[in-house]
């Protein structure tokens, strides 16, 4: 199938205004329906990051214009060659927390208030409470390379690290009491 417009694929459907809104200047690169499994599967490529709760939305949407579909699987590709791999990272970060929490609703907080930072292909990620190891052991590093992949078609590598404590911070974290 040859990229159209979302309004001119779906504009005839019942769709939410936000989705319609959110989604208009997307272009459905694809949509496949899996009749045995009562599956469909869209993939849309976009010029702008969105905030992808629309697509979350856009599903809903879909099965309520197909009873009978039980799965819809929406894949979109952003295309904003114009920006750097952090600013990507950057204007995305929040799909990412929106994603995570849904996977794990702990490191989706943990993640919330650690630090990022982005070089030599490298996302090194500082988190607090020496939770590193929750992140791998949930793999998701995997899981962030993996959306990132999917989402830009770049291939970076995920690193979490244990934020250091300030010396202030730490005294008063060995005096604490209990």
């Amino acid at each position: 199938m040859l990229a159209k417009k979302f309004l001119d694929v779906f504009g005839k459907l019942e769709l939410s205004n936000s989705v319609k809104n959110n989604l208009r200047n997307a272009n459905v690169d694809k949509v496949h329906v899996f009749s045995r499994e009562n599956k469909m599967n869209i993939i849309l490529s976009y010029n702008n990051i969105i905030n992808e709760k629309y697509l979350c939305d856009f599903k809903t949407d879909i099965m309520k214009n197909f009873p009978v579909i039980n799965d819809v699987d929406i894949d979109i590709l952003y295309k904003v060659e114009d920006k750097t791999t952090e600013e990507k990272i950057n204007g995305y970060w929040d799909n990412i927390l929106f994603d995570i929490n849904k996977k794990s609703p702990m490191c989706y907080h943990l993640l919330k208030s650690g630090k990022k930072s982005f070089k030599n292909e490298i996302l090194t990620i500082n988190v607090g409470y020496n939770s590193s190891f929750l992140f791998r052991a949930k793999k998701i590093d995997y899981f962030i390379k993996d959306i990132l992949r999917k989402r830009f078609n770049i291939n970076i590598s995920v690193v979490f690290k244990n934020l250091d404590f300030e010396n202030n911070e730490k005294n008063k974290f060995n005096r604490a009491e209990y």
